[in-house]
């Protein structure tokens, strides 16, 4: 059975790794709407990655740093605008 420290730390655990992160999310959520939001949470592991790198001297290998453009390649992708519909002659869009 668990000593009273180690509850502490699983408790600490628990509201420091997911409550708080959880009620930031969903605040920011909140502010920005969630569109914004999830631009914005695709960013994170290459947050991780350079935090990794910066506080622990965790070695930024090729693998990381392709992964890490490929995932703010997309973000920009999928941050830009929406390209006009073309028409396609003999093709209706509408609903049926």
């Amino acid at each position: 059975m668990p000593h009273g420290s180690e509850w502490a730390i699983g408790l600490g655990m628990a509201l420091f790794a997911t409550v708080i992160p959880l009620l930031a999310l969903i605040r920011g959520m909140q502010l920005v709407g969630a569109a914004r939001a999830s631009l914005l949470f695709t960013i994170e592991p290459v947050a991780t990655v350079l935090l990794a790198a910066y506080l622990f001297n965790e070695p930024l290998t090729l693998g990381k740093i392709a992964g890490s453009a490929l995932i703010l390649l997309s973000a920009i992708l999928i941050g830009k605008e929406p390209l006009s519909e073309k028409r396609v002659e003999g093709y209706d869009s509408s609903p049926t």
